[in-house]
């Protein structure tokens, strides 16, 4: 089942950690605060929310077809006739004078009848009234119209269609608007982590750094003392502007990466550059999640249950099904029965009352008017190229259905797979980096004890320096991987039962220790 929240969701965090706000504030960059500042500043999320308000425009304007419609006509016109040459004989000319006002009200119904009254007055006066010495007459007529459809645009499956249409596109949007926030959140959590790799591979090279300085500053004193050759100081000095060259390239990652953070906080240039460092390391290694990423599966089957842009285009595909449907029943012809039933009546006299009291009791009726109306166009291509139009959208919404869940599938194996590798990863290399420490501290002894060369020195601290980020890499893979499969499977935000919350899940992130 899928389920939605709405844009101005209240948002509950579920955090891993027990720090307070000004723990967090003093240390730096929370998660909390990622997810939060997502929600407020994510242009993506506030795109989306329009879209949201433009479908409910589009909902609005379709109710408009079934509101009632108020009409008014007024005429005056003078019209001479042309006389022949026996009545020119008699009259000078022939006039005819005429007022008339028209007004009715349509209720269009959900089935496609039109209901409503209708009311007629007109004054004719003229040279055939004062020939006959007729006084002014004003007639009216009051009606009641029903008008049925026999064939096409009968029935509310088909009048009600456009207004159908636009509701289920717009409950699609904020599906779709709840698997943007999902969408920004899991580019936030991820951008977090590669700020937070950036600015620990900075260290490490900064480190790695600081290690040749003091190696060549050991050196030097040797050859100052004409204990070592001088060639072993150039090999040394070599080494060190590798080092700088790799700590610069590291300080312009950073620059990047903490800029990449701001763009999807929505933040500008000026404040992402003043960001904080993250407050939280990265997560730790959960054997629970692994479980679970190895249920392959069930993993799969939770992806396709809950994840909200498939369940959006769930909804557009039922609504160009009923789009399509719609313009199949615009083939038959147009066969219209009205029915009119209702009274006339006549009042003399020049005087503008005259209008109104014709309307007052009825003189004649019921008048009673029965029209058949029949209309078809001979090729009917606007009906015909508008069903084509139709079947070619729901064509495309099964097939984007159709990829979209093979989609999930290859990427809810890709996501959980990545996540196993780089667990068993994390704690290979993290064995290797403590091996390799042990290492340095050797070959070094070694060194000084002349049993090992400069070279075997510079090898182990460059080895233990590439663990180092490689143990770095592999979390920040983990990290990725996590964010992703939580992604992938719709567990990462999980909407609320209503529009008024959803839960981020971000116990799943738990610090390593």
């Amino acid at each position: 089942m899928h389920r939605y929240c709405g844009p101005g969701l209240a948002l509950t965090l579920l955090l891993g950690t027990a720090q307070t706000v000004a723990q967090t504030a003093a240390a730096g960059l929370s998660l909390d605060e990622v997810v939060q500042q997502t929600l407020r500043g994510n242009p993506n999320i506030e795109l989306q929310e329009h879209r949201v308000e433009a479908s409910a425009g589009e909902v609005q304007a379709a109710l408009g077809e079934f509101d009632p419609t108020f009409n008014m006509s007024a005429e005056r016109s003078r019209d001479y006739t042309p006389l022949r040459p026996s009545e020119a004989a008699v009259v000078d000319e022939f006039l005819t004078d005429r007022t008339a006002l028209r007004m009715d009200v349509s209720k269009p119904l959900r089935n496609g009848i039109v209901i409503g009254p209708e009311v007629v007055v007109s004054r004719i006066h003229g040279t055939e009234q004062d020939a006959a010495d007729l006084e002014v007459a004003t007639t009216g007529a009051v009606n009641f119209v029903i008008r049925a459809p026999l064939l096409r645009g009968w029935g509310e499956e088909v009048t009600g269609a456009t207004l159908a249409v636009a509701e289920l596109n717009h409950r699609a949007a904020r599906y779709e608007f709840s698997h943007t926030v999902a969408q920004s959140v899991q580019a936030s959590l991820i951008n977090y982590w590669n700020y937070l790799f950036t600015l620990e591979n900075l260290d490490i090279a900064r480190e790695s750094e600081q290690r040749v300085i003091r190696l060549e500053q050991q050196i030097s004193r040797l050859v100052a003392a004409d204990e070592l050759p001088v060639a072993q100081l150039s090999l040394v000095r070599a080494n060190l502007a590798e080092k700088i060259a790799q700590r610069a390239s590291a300080e312009q990652a950073l620059i990047a990466a903490r800029q990449q953070l701001g763009l999807s906080l929505g933040l500008n240039y000026r404040a992402a550059h003043n960001l904080r460092p993250p407050s939280q390391n990265f997560p730790a290694v959960s054997a629970e999640l692994l479980s679970q990423a190895e249920d392959l599966g069930r993993l799969v089957e939770r992806g396709l249950e809950q994840r909200l842009d498939l369940g959006a285009l769930n909804i557009r595909q039922e609504a160009a099904a009923r789009a399509q449907a719609a313009a199949r029943s615009a083939l038959k012809p147009q066969f219209d029965l009205s029915l009119r039933l209702g009274y006339g009546n006549l009042v003399e006299g020049h005087g503008v009352g005259g209008y109104v009291d014709v309307l007052g009791d009825a003189q004649a009726g019921p008048n009673v008017g029965v029209t058949l109306s029949y209309q078809q166009p001979l090729n009917n291509n606007t009906a015909r190229g508008q069903l084509r139009q139709q079947s070619a959208i729901y064509e495309q919404t099964v097939v984007q259905r159709r990829a979209l869940a093979e989609t999930i599938g290859a990427n809810v194996t890709t996501a959980a797979s990545q996540l196993l590798q780089s667990a068993a990863q994390v704690r290979e290399s993290e064995r290797s980096a403590a091996l390799y420490l042990q290492s340095v501290e050797d070959e070094s002894l070694r060194h000084r004890l002349g049993q090992a060369t400069l070279i075997d020195v510079i090898t182990v601290q460059d080895r233990y320096a590439a663990a180092l980020l490689g143990t770095l890499q592999y979390r920040l893979n983990y990290a990725t991987a996590l964010a992703q499969l939580l992604f992938e499977t719709g567990m990462l935000v999980v909407p609320g039962e209503n529009t008024e919350g959803s839960v981020v899940r971000l116990d799943f992130f738990k610090a390593a220790s």
